[in-house]
């Protein structure tokens, strides 16, 4: 392994990897000691918030999560998953992002 990177992103990777725990070691190993990791990602089951009706939204989540994600609540995880690999939470963020698109009058 070369130098020890100065910060690490990982953006909506973690879902998508079946061994998160082997991932994580990697990226600490990856980092500087002083460094930063951000991993950023979905919780996926949150996604059935915008549908008209909740099981529409449970349809939609469950087509997503079977078709593309590996691990659905993995964020929900991460702060205990992190200091198994060695690593620090400094900062967590938890935000509920919508996007509507197409409002009509």
């Amino acid at each position: 392994m070369g130098e020890p990177y100065d910060a690490v992103i990982a953006l909506t990777v973690i879902s998508h990897v079946p061994d998160y725990n082997t991932f994580l070691s990697a990226v600490a190993r990856s980092v500087a000691s002083n460094g930063q990791v951000a991993i950023f990602d979905g919780d996926y089951a949150s996604i059935t918030l915008g549908a008209e009706k909740p099981e529409d939204g449970d349809v939609f989540a469950g087509a997503i999560i079977n078709g593309k994600i590996t691990n659905p609540t993995i964020m929900r995880q991460l702060p205990w998953l992190a200091g198994d690999a060695g690593l620090e939470i400094a900062t967590s963020f938890s935000y509920l992002l919508s996007t509507i698109l197409g409002i009509q009058r």
